[in-house]
């Protein structure tokens, strides 16, 4: 692993297993508790985020996390604080199933689409990923969600559709959980 710019330069595929993984642990957070104690988690993963980022360098775990997991040309810890805002976001403003959900779509989604479009050779954004990260979210839905298949497809299609066509200027992590939240709940409250 070499370093570029001071920090170690891991694959992207690394950090999007890693995403996937985040979105999976805070989103079923987020399905087990109610909202009060979901959003006191997430506030309270947040606070420590900020904690371990102001003073990695006396915390050398986090130190070697963040270095080893954070892209070069973003703030250090930016993912991580920005996709546990998005989920804050989510379950304040949506029941906890719907936002629950929302940060699943987040973590598998966004995971699947980039480790799928860099396997096609993009460097960017690529049909095969779109659709990895779509069928992703309707697969995970379908199977392990309460909301019917119509509202699974309207909110996967938009996830993906944000994601896809979003300027890269914008931190998708802070808006994708509100996104499907809020198509999931277009059908009812389920929680």
């Amino acid at each position: 692993m070499a370093k570029k710019g001071g920090r170690a330069n891991f694959s992207e595929t690394g950090r999007k297993l890693v995403h996937l993984f985040y979105g999976i642990f805070l989103g079923v957070g987020v399905l087990t508790l109610g909202k009060e104690e979901s959003i006191a988690l997430l506030a309270g993963i947040l606070a420590l985020g900020l904690v371990a980022i102001a003073h990695r360098e006396k915390i050398p775990p986090a130190n070697f996390l963040l270095e080893k997991f954070s892209r070069k040309e973003e703030p250090i810890g930016q993912g991580p604080v920005s996709f546990t805002l998005g989920a804050l976001l989510a379950i304040s403003f949506f029941g906890r199933t719907e936002a629950g959900w929302g940060i699943i779509f987040l973590g598998i989604g966004d995971s699947l689409s980039a480790i799928f479009g860099r396997l096609s050779g993009a460097r960017r954004k690529s049909w095969q990923g779109f659709l990895a990260g779509f069928a992703g979210n309707i697969a995970s839905g379908y199977f392990f969600s309460p909301f019917p298949a119509i509202l699974l497809l309207i909110s996967a299609g938009a996830v993906s559709v944000f994601e896809f066509f979003a300027p890269k200027e914008i931190d998708d992590n802070l808006l994708i959980p509100a996104i499907g939240a809020f198509f999931l709940s277009l059908g009812g409250s389920f929680g």
